[in-house]
């Protein structure tokens, strides 16, 4: 307990628990400051004379969010068709239950295939949009998944994820400048995940992995690739950073200044117990200049294949370990 004097001379008293409720408001309220920053867009452009976007009817042009809309059927772009935007004009569309989420192989979630959607709220998921900018998401979005929308690239930017995750299916995908909630997966399954850049965001509180690594263990040589770079990883029930599965199928992965802080596992992990091909070994997984701070394991478990000599890690050098649970602090690199 604190006390401050007011300007009428009254003694005021602030307690730890108002503190941390006017800490939290300020928080929201410079989150969504900065939000409203983000919203601004090509789309915005064409937000006057777009028509709206209505429920049940799939647009063939351009569209824009008049109003907060509640859909209870979601909207799938298949096919050649058209290249549709939707510029959510500061609005939240609703595609409730599970016509707005992924629960089965196809076009799924509230939005599927879409060109582009920006500057609004949707609860539900999006999956297969080629460019989601300036969106607060209230479930998952499926980057690349296949099955509409553009092949790639494809990117999320100056986007919140609410309750939910960002995985990403296939290659030339970017996901930057974001604030997720439910950590990133790549799920390399029989598409290759190539040029992936995971970089600038905050990842807080996932209830996994803050980002999780794990190709199949087929053989699909140099399936994921990319850059894991200047990401803020804070208290995932997980690791912070986890490579796994299929080694083997791990190209060239730069995972350079990212700051792992307070997770449930090691600040970065990596091995596996898999068996692979026998000239196979994977890699180069790069890291350089990352800190490992306050993680419940080790700061750096960099293992690779249980009973292959060799290993697809490379010491970029400048890893820092403090004040994590176990000992020692890093393994498979100098730090």
């Amino acid at each position: 307990m604190s006390t401050t004097h007011g300007a009428s001379g009254r003694t005021v008293r602030s307690s730890p628990r108002r503190r941390a409720s006017v800490a939290r408001v300020a928080l929201a309220l410079v989150v969504v400051a900065a939000i409203g920053g983000w919203t601004t867009g090509p789309v915005a452009a064409h937000r006057w004379s777009a028509p709206p976007l209505v429920c049940g009817e799939l647009p063939t042009t351009d569209v824009v969010l008049r109003s907060d809309l509640t859909c209870e059927t979601p909207f799938h772009f298949v096919g050649p068709g058209p290249s549709v935007s939707i510029d959510l004009a500061g609005h939240t569309l609703t595609v409730p239950g599970d016509a707005g989420r992924c629960t089965a192989p196809g076009p799924c979630g509230a939005i599927a295939g879409a060109a582009a959607v920006r500057n609004g709220g949707v609860i539900g998921t999006l999956s297969d949009i080629g460019d989601i900018r300036g969106v607060i998401v209230s479930g998952d979005i499926e980057v690349g998944l296949g099955f509409a929308g553009t092949p790639g690239p494809a990117s999320v930017r100056r986007t919140m994820v609410l309750n939910g995750s960002v995985r990403i299916w296939g290659p030339d995908a970017t996901v930057a400048d974001s604030l997720i909630g439910g950590g990133v997966v790549i799920a390399s399954t029989n598409r290759a995940v190539r040029n992936v850049a995971i970089e600038r965001n905050w990842i807080v509180r996932s209830p996994g992995d803050g980002v999780s690594i794990a190709p199949l263990p087929g053989s699909f040589p140099d399936d994921v690739t990319g850059r894991i770079r200047h990401n803020v990883i804070l208290w995932a029930a997980g690791h912070g950073i986890a490579v796994g599965g299929g080694l083997w199928n791990v190209g060239a992965l730069a995972i350079e200044g990212n700051a792992l802080v307070g997770n449930g596992g090691d600040g970065f992990r990596s091995g596996t117990d898999l068996t692979g091909p026998p000239t196979a070994l994977g890699g180069p997984v790069t890291l350089a200049a990352n800190l490992a701070l306050l993680n419940h394991g080790h700061g750096f478990d960099a293992g690779w294949m249980t009973g292959v000599a060799g290993t697809g890690i490379v010491d970029g050098g400048g890893n820092l370990a403090f004040a994590n649970g176990t000992d020692p602090p890093c393994s498979g690199i100098d730090c």
